[in-house]
């Protein structure tokens, strides 16, 4: 079996490298790019308090939706 050339050896690390530092980019930018990392996902907990917080404070359907609210979370 014939030894590699240095022209050969060379494009090969070249290679190497570049495949390394396209692997190590992705596994630091995927995280990144999920939508975990920009913006909370939403629960019932936090939907039924904001939900609460749009009626007006003294309305039959604030204390409606009050009542169902606690119902539900406990």
């Amino acid at each position: 079996m014939p030894q590699e050339s240095k022209v050969g050896k060379k494009l090969s690390d070249l290679t190497t490298r570049r495949v390394i530092i396209l692997v190590l980019a992705m596994l630091f930018s995927v995280p990144l790019l999920s939508v975990g990392t920009y913006m909370a996902i939403p629960d019932s907990y936090s939907f039924g308090l904001t939900l609460l917080s749009t009626l007006p404070t003294g309305s039959t359907s604030f204390t409606t939706t009050f009542d169902i609210y606690v119902d539900t979370m406990t």
